[in-house]
Protein backbone atom coordinates (compact mmCIF):
# COMPACT_ATOMS: atom_id res chain seq x y z
CA UNK A 1 0.00 0.00 0.00
CA UNK A 2 2.59 2.88 1.10
CA UNK A 3 4.58 1.71 -2.51
CA UNK A 4 0.81 2.80 -4.60
CA UNK A 5 1.49 5.81 -2.25
CA UNK A 6 4.48 6.47 -3.49
CA UNK A 7 3.88 6.31 -7.13
CA UNK A 8 3.67 9.78 -7.86
CA UNK A 9 2.22 11.27 -11.57
CA UNK A 10 6.17 12.12 -12.13
CA UNK A 11 6.75 8.54 -11.89
CA UNK A 12 4.27 7.18 -14.36
CA UNK A 13 5.87 9.96 -17.05
CA UNK A 14 9.21 9.06 -16.41
CA UNK A 15 7.81 5.34 -16.74
CA UNK A 16 5.50 6.32 -19.94
CA UNK A 17 8.51 7.33 -22.06
CA UNK A 18 10.41 4.42 -21.59
CA UNK A 19 6.83 2.20 -22.69
CA UNK A 20 6.22 4.62 -25.03
CA UNK A 21 9.18 3.14 -26.58
CA UNK A 22 9.69 -0.29 -25.98
CA UNK A 23 5.56 -1.74 -26.12
CA UNK A 24 5.54 -0.96 -30.13
CA UNK A 25 9.12 -3.25 -30.22
CA UNK A 26 7.41 -5.99 -28.18
CA UNK A 27 3.80 -5.39 -30.97
CA UNK A 28 6.42 -6.02 -33.40
CA UNK A 29 8.44 -8.56 -31.72
CA UNK A 30 4.65 -10.24 -31.70
CA UNK A 31 3.42 -9.73 -34.79
CA UNK A 32 5.88 -10.22 -37.39
CA UNK A 33 7.89 -13.06 -35.20
CA UNK A 34 7.77 -16.57 -34.43
CA UNK A 35 5.52 -16.82 -30.76
CA UNK A 36 8.51 -18.58 -29.37
CA UNK A 37 11.18 -15.86 -30.66
CA UNK A 38 8.91 -13.26 -29.41
CA UNK A 39 8.29 -14.61 -26.22
CA UNK A 40 12.17 -14.65 -25.33
CA UNK A 41 13.19 -11.67 -27.00
CA UNK A 42 10.73 -9.74 -24.88
CA UNK A 43 11.75 -10.54 -21.46
CA UNK A 44 15.38 -8.46 -21.93
CA UNK A 45 13.07 -5.69 -22.76
CA UNK A 46 11.20 -5.52 -19.87
CA UNK A 47 13.87 -5.77 -17.62
CA UNK A 48 15.39 -2.98 -19.19
CA UNK A 49 12.38 -1.06 -18.25
CA UNK A 50 12.41 -1.60 -14.94
CA UNK A 51 16.26 -0.43 -14.48
CA UNK A 52 15.71 2.41 -16.69
CA UNK A 53 13.15 3.42 -14.61
CA UNK A 54 14.75 3.06 -11.51
CA UNK A 55 17.93 4.82 -12.19
CA UNK A 56 15.93 8.21 -13.78
CA UNK A 57 13.81 8.11 -10.67
CA UNK A 58 16.21 8.36 -8.11
CA UNK A 59 16.64 11.77 -8.68
CA UNK A 60 13.43 13.05 -7.25
CA UNK A 61 11.77 15.89 -9.19
CA UNK A 62 8.46 17.50 -8.98
CA UNK A 63 7.08 18.84 -11.56
CA UNK A 64 3.31 17.40 -11.12
CA UNK A 65 2.25 19.57 -8.26
CA UNK A 66 -0.63 22.32 -7.54
CA UNK A 67 1.28 25.32 -8.37
CA UNK A 68 2.18 23.67 -11.79
CA UNK A 69 -1.58 22.76 -12.97
CA UNK A 70 -1.74 25.70 -15.25
CA UNK A 71 1.61 25.21 -16.81
CA UNK A 72 0.54 21.75 -18.03
CA UNK A 73 -3.11 22.81 -19.34
CA UNK A 74 -1.62 25.44 -21.52
CA UNK A 75 1.34 23.37 -22.55
CA UNK A 76 -1.14 20.46 -23.20
CA UNK A 77 -3.24 23.10 -25.53
CA UNK A 78 -0.09 24.33 -27.18
CA UNK A 79 0.96 20.77 -28.06
CA UNK A 80 -2.44 20.14 -29.16
CA UNK A 81 -2.42 23.21 -32.03
CA UNK A 82 0.93 22.15 -32.74
CA UNK A 83 0.28 18.67 -33.44
CA UNK A 84 -3.11 19.35 -35.15
CA UNK A 85 -1.91 21.43 -37.76
CA UNK A 86 1.11 18.88 -38.52
CA UNK A 87 -1.22 16.85 -40.77
CA UNK A 88 -0.68 13.97 -38.40
CA UNK A 89 -4.29 11.91 -38.98
CA UNK A 90 -5.22 13.47 -41.83
CA UNK A 91 -7.29 16.76 -40.19
CA UNK A 92 -4.87 19.34 -41.40
CA UNK A 93 -2.97 20.64 -44.48
CA UNK A 94 0.00 17.48 -45.19
CA UNK A 95 2.89 17.87 -46.31
CA UNK A 96 4.68 16.02 -49.29
CA UNK A 97 5.92 13.02 -47.10
CA UNK A 98 2.47 11.84 -45.99
CA UNK A 99 1.88 10.34 -49.22
CA UNK A 100 4.07 7.60 -47.96
CA UNK A 101 3.05 7.93 -44.54
CA UNK A 102 -0.23 7.70 -44.75
CA UNK A 103 -0.60 4.54 -46.66
CA UNK A 104 2.19 2.83 -44.37
CA UNK A 105 -0.40 3.49 -40.69
CA UNK A 106 -3.38 2.66 -43.29
CA UNK A 107 -2.26 -0.86 -43.52
CA UNK A 108 -1.10 -1.70 -40.36
CA UNK A 109 -4.51 -0.64 -39.41
CA UNK A 110 -5.84 -2.54 -42.15
CA UNK A 111 -3.78 -5.66 -42.91
CA UNK A 112 -2.60 -8.70 -41.21
CA UNK A 113 0.74 -8.65 -39.61
CA UNK A 114 3.45 -9.31 -40.82
CA UNK A 115 2.10 -7.30 -44.42
CA UNK A 116 2.29 -8.89 -47.33
CA UNK A 117 0.84 -7.69 -50.03
CA UNK A 118 -0.29 -9.66 -53.20
CA UNK A 119 0.65 -7.54 -56.65
CA UNK A 120 -1.61 -9.87 -59.11
CA UNK A 121 -4.74 -8.17 -57.30
CA UNK A 122 -3.48 -4.37 -58.44
CA UNK A 123 -4.06 -3.11 -61.62
CA UNK A 124 -2.20 -3.97 -65.03
CA UNK A 125 -0.60 -0.47 -65.40
CA UNK A 126 0.86 -0.89 -61.48
CA UNK A 127 1.58 -4.85 -62.06
CA UNK A 128 3.54 -3.58 -65.36
CA UNK A 129 5.77 -1.68 -62.90
CA UNK A 130 5.97 -3.93 -59.76
CA UNK A 131 5.65 -7.31 -61.43
CA UNK A 132 2.71 -9.33 -60.16
CA UNK A 133 3.20 -12.26 -57.10
CA UNK A 134 3.52 -11.93 -53.18
CA UNK A 135 5.67 -9.08 -51.88
CA UNK A 136 6.52 -8.19 -48.31
CA UNK A 137 7.08 -4.88 -46.61
CA UNK A 138 9.69 -3.34 -45.36
CA UNK A 139 10.16 -0.05 -43.50
CA UNK A 140 10.94 1.74 -40.41
CA UNK A 141 7.31 1.58 -39.19
CA UNK A 142 7.49 0.78 -35.89
CA UNK A 143 6.40 3.94 -34.10
CA UNK A 144 2.89 3.52 -35.91
CA UNK A 145 2.05 -0.38 -33.90
CA UNK A 146 0.69 1.39 -30.86
CA UNK A 147 -2.32 3.23 -32.42
CA UNK A 148 -2.18 0.69 -34.91
CA UNK A 149 -2.98 -2.54 -32.78
CA UNK A 150 -5.75 -0.17 -30.55
CA UNK A 151 -7.52 0.29 -34.39
CA UNK A 152 -7.15 -3.40 -34.48
CA UNK A 153 -8.37 -4.61 -31.49
CA UNK A 154 -11.62 -2.27 -31.33
CA UNK A 155 -11.99 -2.49 -35.30
CA UNK A 156 -12.43 1.53 -35.50
CA UNK A 157 -13.25 3.06 -39.01
CA UNK A 158 -10.69 5.33 -41.05
CA UNK A 159 -11.79 8.19 -38.70
CA UNK A 160 -10.95 6.20 -35.50
CA UNK A 161 -7.92 5.29 -36.04
CA UNK A 162 -7.09 8.77 -37.44
CA UNK A 163 -8.16 10.08 -33.74
CA UNK A 164 -5.66 7.30 -31.95
CA UNK A 165 -2.72 8.51 -33.97
CA UNK A 166 -3.64 12.17 -33.16
CA UNK A 167 -4.40 11.56 -29.68
CA UNK A 168 -0.48 9.04 -29.57
CA UNK A 169 1.47 11.73 -31.16
CA UNK A 170 0.17 14.25 -28.30
CA UNK A 171 1.30 12.00 -25.66
CA UNK A 172 4.32 11.66 -27.24
CA UNK A 173 5.05 15.34 -27.13
CA UNK A 174 3.94 15.45 -23.39
CA UNK A 175 6.06 13.12 -22.37
CA UNK A 176 9.03 15.06 -24.36
CA UNK A 177 8.64 18.46 -22.80
CA UNK A 178 8.02 16.81 -19.56
CA UNK A 179 11.75 14.66 -19.62
CA UNK A 180 12.66 18.33 -21.04
CA UNK A 181 12.02 19.82 -17.75
CA UNK A 182 13.17 17.57 -15.88
CA UNK A 183 16.24 17.83 -17.29
CA UNK A 184 16.14 21.57 -16.57
CA UNK A 185 14.52 20.64 -13.18
CA UNK A 186 11.34 22.82 -13.25
CA UNK A 187 8.61 23.70 -15.13
CA UNK A 188 9.34 26.30 -17.84
CA UNK A 189 7.55 28.26 -20.58
CA UNK A 190 10.85 28.81 -22.47
CA UNK A 191 11.00 24.83 -22.42
CA UNK A 192 7.69 25.13 -24.13
CA UNK A 193 8.04 27.59 -26.53
CA UNK A 194 11.70 26.57 -27.65
CA UNK A 195 10.54 23.25 -28.15
CA UNK A 196 7.74 24.23 -30.69
CA UNK A 197 10.10 27.00 -32.64
CA UNK A 198 13.30 25.97 -32.45
CA UNK A 199 15.61 26.28 -35.42
CA UNK A 200 18.91 27.32 -37.08
CA UNK A 201 18.44 31.05 -38.56
CA UNK A 202 17.35 29.93 -42.17
CA UNK A 203 15.47 33.25 -43.26
CA UNK A 204 19.18 34.77 -42.90
CA UNK A 205 20.16 32.33 -45.37
CA UNK A 206 17.28 33.53 -47.39
CA UNK A 207 18.09 37.33 -47.38
CA UNK A 208 21.85 36.58 -47.62
CA UNK A 209 21.01 34.93 -50.97
CA UNK A 210 18.15 38.01 -51.80
CA UNK A 211 15.42 34.78 -51.75
CA UNK A 212 12.10 36.73 -51.21
CA UNK A 213 10.50 35.65 -47.82
CA UNK A 214 7.14 34.33 -47.05
CA UNK A 215 5.49 33.36 -44.21
CA UNK A 216 3.93 30.34 -45.34
CA UNK A 217 7.09 28.26 -47.28
CA UNK A 218 9.31 25.88 -46.43
CA UNK A 219 12.06 28.13 -46.11
CA UNK A 220 14.74 25.35 -45.24
CA UNK A 221 15.64 24.50 -48.98
CA UNK A 222 17.09 27.82 -49.79
CA UNK A 223 19.23 27.11 -51.69
CA UNK A 224 18.55 24.76 -55.29
CA UNK A 225 22.19 24.26 -55.89
CA UNK A 226 23.37 22.58 -52.73
CA UNK A 227 21.65 20.19 -50.08
CA UNK A 228 22.10 21.09 -46.98
CA UNK A 229 19.52 21.16 -44.23
CA UNK A 230 19.24 21.47 -40.07
CA UNK A 231 15.39 20.62 -39.48
CA UNK A 232 13.81 22.67 -36.95
CA UNK A 233 11.60 21.30 -34.85
CA UNK A 234 8.41 22.04 -36.74
CA UNK A 235 9.82 20.59 -39.73
CA UNK A 236 10.90 17.46 -38.12
CA UNK A 237 7.32 16.78 -36.48
CA UNK A 238 5.84 17.52 -39.58
CA UNK A 239 7.74 15.67 -42.07
CA UNK A 240 9.19 13.09 -40.29
CA UNK A 241 7.05 12.93 -36.86
CA UNK A 242 7.88 8.75 -37.14
CA UNK A 243 11.18 9.43 -36.37
CA UNK A 244 11.66 12.91 -34.25
CA UNK A 245 9.11 11.92 -31.80
CA UNK A 246 10.33 8.75 -30.38
CA UNK A 247 14.28 10.20 -31.30
CA UNK A 248 13.59 13.24 -29.01
CA UNK A 249 12.38 10.75 -25.94
CA UNK A 250 15.01 8.31 -26.62
CA UNK A 251 17.45 11.37 -26.07
CA UNK A 252 15.84 12.74 -23.30
CA UNK A 253 16.01 9.86 -21.14
CA UNK A 254 19.45 9.45 -22.12
CA UNK A 255 20.26 12.86 -20.94
CA UNK A 256 19.03 12.03 -17.37
CA UNK A 257 21.03 8.61 -16.96
CA UNK A 258 23.78 9.09 -14.45
CA UNK A 259 25.91 6.17 -15.50
CA UNK A 260 26.64 4.25 -18.44
CA UNK A 261 24.76 1.11 -17.36
CA UNK A 262 21.87 1.57 -20.16
CA UNK A 263 23.58 4.48 -22.50
CA UNK A 264 24.09 1.60 -25.51
CA UNK A 265 20.80 0.03 -25.38
CA UNK A 266 18.38 3.00 -25.22
CA UNK A 267 20.09 4.62 -27.93
CA UNK A 268 20.34 1.79 -30.10
CA UNK A 269 16.39 1.61 -29.73
CA UNK A 270 17.07 4.76 -32.29
CA UNK A 271 17.35 1.84 -34.94
CA UNK A 272 13.85 0.55 -34.39
CA UNK A 273 12.70 4.21 -35.09
CA UNK A 274 15.17 5.81 -37.54
CA UNK A 275 18.34 3.74 -39.23
CA UNK A 276 19.51 7.31 -40.05
CA UNK A 277 19.14 9.12 -36.69
CA UNK A 278 21.06 5.77 -35.33
CA UNK A 279 24.61 6.58 -37.61
CA UNK A 280 24.25 10.24 -35.51
CA UNK A 281 23.40 8.36 -32.08
CA UNK A 282 26.30 5.80 -32.46
CA UNK A 283 28.82 8.58 -31.31
CA UNK A 284 26.71 9.96 -28.69
CA UNK A 285 26.26 6.22 -27.27
CA UNK A 286 29.78 5.61 -26.85
CA UNK A 287 30.89 8.67 -25.34
CA UNK A 288 28.09 8.63 -23.18
CA UNK A 289 29.21 4.83 -22.65
CA UNK A 290 32.71 5.53 -22.11
CA UNK A 291 33.26 9.20 -21.24
CA UNK A 292 35.88 9.81 -19.10
CA UNK A 293 37.12 5.94 -18.58
CA UNK A 294 33.61 4.92 -17.14
CA UNK A 295 34.04 1.24 -16.26
CA UNK A 296 33.83 -0.86 -19.61
CA UNK A 297 32.67 -3.80 -17.46
CA UNK A 298 29.89 -1.89 -16.50
CA UNK A 299 28.74 -0.63 -19.85
CA UNK A 300 28.87 -4.60 -21.06
CA UNK A 301 26.43 -5.12 -18.60
CA UNK A 302 23.96 -8.77 -19.65
CA UNK A 303 20.63 -6.39 -20.64
CA UNK A 304 22.70 -3.51 -22.26
CA UNK A 305 24.55 -5.99 -24.54
CA UNK A 306 21.83 -8.40 -25.19
CA UNK A 307 19.15 -5.52 -25.95
CA UNK A 308 21.81 -3.84 -28.54
CA UNK A 309 22.37 -7.36 -30.46
CA UNK A 310 18.69 -8.18 -30.08
CA UNK A 311 17.99 -4.63 -31.71
CA UNK A 312 20.77 -4.56 -34.18
CA UNK A 313 20.40 -8.62 -35.51
CA UNK A 314 16.26 -8.73 -35.71
CA UNK A 315 15.65 -5.07 -37.22
CA UNK A 316 18.84 -5.34 -39.30
CA UNK A 317 17.75 -8.64 -41.11
CA UNK A 318 14.66 -7.32 -41.49
CA UNK A 319 16.04 -3.91 -42.58
CA UNK A 320 17.90 -5.66 -44.79
CA UNK A 321 15.08 -7.80 -46.54
CA UNK A 322 14.72 -4.98 -48.87
CA UNK A 323 16.33 -4.13 -51.44
CA UNK A 324 16.18 -0.61 -50.16
CA UNK A 325 17.66 1.52 -53.00
CA UNK A 326 19.62 4.36 -51.06
CA UNK A 327 21.94 5.55 -53.49
CA UNK A 328 25.66 5.89 -52.73
CA UNK A 329 27.73 7.01 -49.83
CA UNK A 330 30.24 9.67 -50.09
CA UNK A 331 31.65 13.51 -49.19
CA UNK A 332 29.96 16.42 -50.02
CA UNK A 333 33.05 18.44 -51.47
CA UNK A 334 33.18 15.50 -54.37
CA UNK A 335 29.75 15.57 -54.75
CA UNK A 336 29.66 19.29 -55.89
CA UNK A 337 33.39 19.29 -57.28
CA UNK A 338 32.16 21.10 -59.86
CA UNK A 339 30.56 23.72 -57.52
CA UNK A 340 33.44 23.42 -55.14
CA UNK A 341 33.87 27.30 -53.71
CA UNK A 342 30.23 27.53 -54.00
CA UNK A 343 29.10 24.99 -51.73
CA UNK A 344 32.59 25.83 -49.09
CA UNK A 345 30.56 29.63 -49.00
CA UNK A 346 27.52 27.50 -48.12
CA UNK A 347 28.57 25.16 -46.40
CA UNK A 348 30.54 28.09 -43.96
CA UNK A 349 27.07 30.12 -43.77
CA UNK A 350 25.48 27.29 -43.08
CA UNK A 351 27.60 26.78 -39.67
CA UNK A 352 27.88 30.47 -38.75
CA UNK A 353 23.94 30.48 -38.73
CA UNK A 354 22.78 27.05 -37.63
CA UNK A 355 25.47 26.30 -35.33
CA UNK A 356 28.64 28.39 -34.12
CA UNK A 357 26.51 31.79 -33.04
CA UNK A 358 24.42 29.45 -30.62
CA UNK A 359 27.86 27.60 -30.06
CA UNK A 360 30.03 31.00 -28.90
CA UNK A 361 26.60 31.56 -26.89
CA UNK A 362 26.12 28.32 -25.05
CA UNK A 363 30.00 27.09 -24.62
CA UNK A 364 30.84 28.46 -20.88
CA UNK A 365 27.60 26.95 -19.42
CA UNK A 366 27.97 23.35 -21.15
CA UNK A 367 31.52 22.81 -22.25
CA UNK A 368 31.83 20.52 -19.72
CA UNK A 369 29.18 18.00 -20.01
CA UNK A 370 29.93 14.83 -21.67
CA UNK A 371 28.02 15.38 -24.65
CA UNK A 372 28.85 18.97 -25.63
CA UNK A 373 32.15 18.38 -27.74
CA UNK A 374 30.52 14.68 -29.87
CA UNK A 375 27.67 17.32 -30.68
CA UNK A 376 30.04 20.13 -31.59
CA UNK A 377 31.88 17.53 -33.57
CA UNK A 378 28.98 15.91 -35.05
CA UNK A 379 26.77 19.31 -36.32
CA UNK A 380 30.47 20.59 -37.81
CA UNK A 381 30.98 17.41 -39.80
CA UNK A 382 27.25 16.33 -41.28
CA UNK A 383 27.17 18.28 -44.04
CA UNK A 384 30.02 17.54 -45.16
CA UNK A 385 29.12 13.34 -45.36
CA UNK A 386 26.23 13.04 -48.43
CA UNK A 387 23.99 9.98 -49.03
CA UNK A 388 21.27 9.91 -51.06
CA UNK A 389 19.44 13.16 -50.90
CA UNK A 390 20.95 14.58 -47.88
CA UNK A 391 18.68 12.77 -45.73
CA UNK A 392 22.25 12.12 -43.66
CA UNK A 393 22.33 15.62 -42.61
CA UNK A 394 19.00 15.73 -41.84
CA UNK A 395 17.89 12.85 -40.01
CA UNK A 396 21.18 11.90 -38.67
CA UNK A 397 21.19 14.87 -36.80
CA UNK A 398 18.43 14.43 -35.04
CA UNK A 399 19.21 13.50 -31.49
CA UNK A 400 22.55 15.92 -31.80
CA UNK A 401 19.80 18.93 -32.22
CA UNK A 402 17.89 17.74 -29.48
CA UNK A 403 20.73 17.76 -26.98
CA UNK A 404 22.05 21.19 -28.51
CA UNK A 405 18.22 22.53 -27.97
CA UNK A 406 19.43 21.34 -24.39
CA UNK A 407 21.99 23.23 -23.83
CA UNK A 408 20.11 26.90 -25.12
CA UNK A 409 17.25 25.66 -23.09
CA UNK A 410 20.33 24.99 -20.19
CA UNK A 411 22.09 28.64 -20.85
CA UNK A 412 19.37 30.63 -20.83
CA UNK A 413 19.00 29.82 -17.13
CA UNK A 414 22.21 29.43 -15.88
CA UNK A 415 24.57 32.40 -17.67
CA UNK A 416 24.68 35.13 -15.20
CA UNK A 417 25.60 37.77 -18.32
CA UNK A 418 22.47 39.44 -19.27
CA UNK A 419 23.63 40.11 -22.71
CA UNK A 420 24.51 36.30 -23.06
CA UNK A 421 20.73 35.49 -22.04
CA UNK A 422 19.54 38.52 -24.39
CA UNK A 423 21.64 37.54 -27.55
CA UNK A 424 20.20 33.64 -27.27
CA UNK A 425 16.63 35.46 -26.99
CA UNK A 426 17.17 37.50 -30.06
CA UNK A 427 19.23 34.44 -31.90
CA UNK A 428 15.66 32.23 -31.01
CA UNK A 429 13.70 34.33 -32.11
CA UNK A 430 15.15 34.84 -35.58
CA UNK A 431 15.57 31.17 -35.94
CA UNK A 432 11.69 30.94 -35.01
CA UNK A 433 11.06 31.84 -38.21
CA UNK A 434 11.42 28.45 -39.88
CA UNK A 435 8.80 27.15 -37.90
CA UNK A 436 6.51 30.40 -37.65
CA UNK A 437 6.96 29.34 -41.68
CA UNK A 438 5.91 25.77 -41.37
CA UNK A 439 2.93 25.91 -38.83
CA UNK A 440 1.58 28.89 -40.55
CA UNK A 441 1.59 27.18 -43.63
CA UNK A 442 -0.37 24.78 -42.67
CA UNK A 443 -2.95 26.95 -40.47
CA UNK A 444 -3.30 28.88 -43.89
CA UNK A 445 -4.01 26.01 -46.52
CA UNK A 446 -5.96 24.12 -43.34
CA UNK A 447 -8.25 27.19 -42.96
CA UNK A 448 -8.65 27.72 -46.84
CA UNK A 449 -10.24 24.65 -47.44
CA UNK A 450 -6.53 23.25 -49.08
CA UNK A 451 -7.13 19.63 -47.07
CA UNK A 452 -6.40 17.77 -50.16
CA UNK A 453 -4.35 14.53 -48.65
CA UNK A 454 -1.26 13.22 -49.72
CA UNK A 455 -3.31 9.97 -50.95
CA UNK A 456 -1.87 9.42 -54.02
CA UNK A 457 -0.98 6.10 -52.74
CA UNK A 458 -3.47 5.24 -50.72
CA UNK A 459 -2.58 1.64 -49.74
CA UNK A 460 0.54 -0.54 -50.88
CA UNK A 461 -1.86 -3.10 -51.13
CA UNK A 462 -4.21 -0.78 -53.29
CA UNK A 463 -1.77 1.56 -55.03
CA UNK A 464 -4.06 4.38 -57.11
CA UNK A 465 -1.28 6.83 -58.61
CA UNK A 466 -0.29 6.97 -61.71
CA UNK A 467 3.29 8.41 -60.78
CA UNK A 468 5.36 5.98 -62.06
CA UNK A 469 8.72 7.69 -59.96
CA UNK A 470 6.55 6.84 -57.11
CA UNK A 471 5.57 3.79 -57.62
CA UNK A 472 9.25 2.69 -58.38
CA UNK A 473 9.86 4.46 -55.15
CA UNK A 474 7.19 1.89 -53.29
CA UNK A 475 8.95 -0.98 -55.99
CA UNK A 476 12.90 -0.10 -54.62
CA UNK A 477 12.41 0.91 -51.48
CA UNK A 478 9.46 -1.18 -49.58
CA UNK A 479 8.61 -4.19 -51.25
CA UNK A 480 10.76 -7.36 -50.47
CA UNK A 481 10.72 -9.68 -53.75
CA UNK A 482 11.20 -13.24 -52.98
CA UNK A 483 10.75 -12.90 -49.32
CA UNK A 484 10.09 -16.28 -48.51
CA UNK A 485 14.63 -16.91 -48.91
CA UNK A 486 15.28 -13.57 -47.24
CA UNK A 487 16.67 -14.41 -43.35
CA UNK A 488 14.44 -12.92 -41.97
CA UNK A 489 11.26 -14.75 -43.19
CA UNK A 490 12.91 -17.62 -43.49
CA UNK A 491 14.09 -17.80 -40.00
CA UNK A 492 12.58 -15.33 -37.88
CA UNK A 493 8.96 -14.38 -39.13
CA UNK A 494 5.71 -16.36 -38.09
CA UNK A 495 4.00 -17.63 -41.30
CA UNK A 496 1.31 -15.91 -42.56
CA UNK A 497 -2.47 -17.47 -42.32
Amino acid sequence: MKRIKNFSLDKLFVLSSILYLVIPVIIFFFGWLKTIYATILTTPFLVLCYFVYKQIIKKDIRLFTKENTKYWLISIAVLFIWVYFSGIGGFSFQNGDHWVRNPIYRDLCKYDWPLIYNLSEESSFIQSITGTGNVAFSYYFTWWLIPALISKLFNLSELGHNVVLLVYSLIGLLLILYNINRIIGKCTYKALLILVFFSGMDIVRCLFYRKPYYFVEHIEWWNDLFWIQYSSNSTQLYWVFNQSIPLWIIMGLVMQLDNNRFIGCLCALSFVYSPWATLGIVPIAWVGSFFRKQSIKQAFNPINTIVTIIIAVVYGVFYMASSGSEGGIGTTLSFYRDRLFGFIIDYLLFLIIEVVIYWVLIYKENKDDKYFWIVTLELLSFPLVWMRDGNFTMRASIPALFIFMIYIINSLYKTEKVYIKYALIITLLIGSFTSISEINRSITNTLNGNIDNEEEIFSFGDIKTQDIARINIVKDQFFIYDYQNSLFFRYLAKEKK
